[in-house]
């Protein structure tokens, strides 16, 4: 029987992507770890095969059940740049001081 007609009498659900169903399907048919990695072009687990899992599960997850990656930097960021911007006496350019040069123990207030 062909795969495909054997696709279609028990899950129609997996005919809308035959491509990946025969790609998912030939590692199946791999003769060892090393052929599987090299054929599906994976690196094995560590820190770079986790980063790209959760950047590829966060383009289908809502920010409201997984944060966007670095987002507590970003919003430190946000409040360092509205403080620079209602301080009456800062003159220097947003970029010159990253929020690595700056205390957020204490609010930003440049002295006259």
């Amino acid at each position: 029987m062909e795969l495909k007609s054997l696709l279609e009498s028990t899950s129609p659900s997996l005919v809308h992507d035959t491509l990946r169903v025969h790609e998912l399907s030939s590692y199946m048919m791999c003769s060892g770890r090393d052929e599987l990695m090299t054929r599906a072009g994976w690196e094995g687990k560590g820190l770079k095969s986790r980063t790209s899992l959760m950047d590829k599960l966060q383009e289908f997850l809502p920010p409201s059940i997984m944060l966007p990656p670095r987002r507590l930097h970003t919003l430190l960021c946000q409040a360092v740049e509205h403080q620079k911007h209602r301080c009456p006496y800062h003159n220097t350019r947003s970029d010159e001081e990253g929020l690595e040069d700056l205390s957020l123990l204490v609010d930003h207030y440049c002295t006259k």
